[in-house]
C-alpha cells in the first residue's frame, strides 16, 4: 500500500510538470502534442480507448509489451474512466518525449533512477530494456538475454572517466596542443540525458 501511494505521488508530480511544460510551451510544442494526441484518437471521439493507446505504441516503435502498455494506462488515466482525455494525453506526450521509461520486470512507469541493459542500449537492434530498483535488487526480470547494467549514475561516471582519461591521451599527442573541453551532464534524472550519456559512452567503449 506503501509503495503504492509513493507511486501515485510520483505521477502526480509528473503530472503538474506536464501540464506546466504544456501551458509554457510554444505554440509548434502545443502543436505537437495535439498531432500525438489525434494520431492515438482514430476514431476521432475526443479521447482514447486503451486499445488505441496500444496500438499507437507498437505503430510507433516503443515494443510489444502488453501487459506493461496496461499499466502505463491506468496510471495516466487519472479518473479511472478507462479513457485519456486531452489533459491525461499532455502527460504521455511530456513523458515520451523527455522520460518514458518502463521496467521490463513489472511494467511501471519508472520515474526516478533505473538500471539500464548496456548490451540492449548499444546495440540498436535491439529493444532497449531497463529495470526499477526494487526489480533489480530482486533480481526480477533479469536473465540470461540481460546480465551487464549501469544505474544512471555510474553511466555517468563511466562517461566521465572515459572521456578523460580519452582527452589526457589526445592532450599528451596533441603537437598543436589544442584545448579539448570535456562536457559532463548534470541533469541526471533526466531520460534525455541518461541516454545521450549511455549511447556516448557505448561509441566509445
Amino acid at each position: 500500500m506503501h509503495k503504492r501511494r509513493e507511486r501515485e505521488r510520483e505521477m502526480e508530480e509528473i503530472r503538474v510538470a506536464a501540464l506546466c511544460y504544456y501551458r509554457d510551451s510554444p505554440p509548434e510544442i502545443k502543436q505537437m502534442a495535439q498531432d500525438q494526441f489525434n494520431s492515438m484518437d482514430r476514431n476521432e471521439d475526443g479521447k482514447i480507448s486503451i486499445t488505441e493507446f496500444k496500438e499507437y505504441l507498437v505503430g510507433e516503435k516503443y515494443g510489444n509489451n502488453n501487459n506493461n502498455y496496461s499499466k502505463l494506462f491506468e496510471e495516466l488515466d487519472r479518473d479511472n474512466n478507462g479513457f485519456l482525455d486531452f489533459d491525461e494525453a499532455i502527460v504521455f506526450f511530456y513523458i515520451s518525449t523527455a522520460r518514458l521509461v518502463i521496467c521490463g520486470g513489472c511494467g511501471i512507469l519508472i520515474k526516478e533512477i533505473y538500471f539500464t541493459c548496456m548490451e540492449c542500449f548499444c546495440d540498436r537492434s535491439l529493444d532497449e530494456y531497463n529495470l526499477c530498483c526494487d526489480c533489480y535488487a530482486s533480481k526480477k526480470g533479469r536473465h540470461e538475454n540481460h546480465k551487464k547494467f549501469v544505474d544512471n549514475f555510474a553511466a555517468l561516471q563511466l562517461l566521465r572517466n572515459k572521456i578523460e582519461k580519452k582527452s589526457s591521451t589526445e592532450l599528451q599527442s596533441n603537437a598543436s596542443g589544442k584545448k579539448i573541453a570535456v562536457v559532463v551532464a548534470k541533469s541526471v534524472l533526466r531520460h534525455v540525458v541518461i541516454h545521450t550519456a549511455v549511447a556516448t559512452f557505448c561509441s566509445i567503449m
